[in-house]
């Protein structure tokens, strides 16, 4: 009878484990898409911000600074839910190096819309 019993609570535990493997994929998973989503609509936002841009005929230095100071809400969700995606995926790593590499994320997204605003200005739209 006490055999029974441990075979049970062995089963118990393996079963709350599943369970809680599978609940920490599906935080992953949603962390990944919301990361993506905010990206995804500061990408969008600074293409609008560049697109508007194009009449007032900066350098890339000076639309650099401008763009900046634009997109800010959608710059700090994305910046918020792609450190927390990283905290998820790495969770041994300190906040502070996923905050760095938000911040890339971040730069990176400037220098892209500042090469597309000088390229559009080269192609004279």
């Amino acid at each position: 009878m006490r055999h029974g019993f441990w075979v049970a609570l062995i089963f118990v535990g393996c079963v709350a484990q599943a369970c809680n493997y599978a609940n920490a994929q599906a935080r992953e998973e949603t962390a990944r898409l919301e990361a993506h989503q905010y990206k995804e609509a500061y990408s969008q936002c600074l293409g609008n911000e560049t697109v508007q841009a194009l009449p007032r005929n900066m350098s890339r230095s000076d639309f650099t600074i401008y763009i900046k100071g634009r997109c800010l809400n959608e710059r700090n969700q994305f910046w918020t839910k792609m450190a927390a995606y990283l905290n998820i995926q790495f969770p041994t790593v300190a906040m502070a190096v996923h905050f760095k590499e938000a911040d890339g994320a971040i730069t990176k997204a400037i220098e892209d819309a500042a090469s597309t605003y000088v390229d559009l200005k080269a192609k004279g739209r």
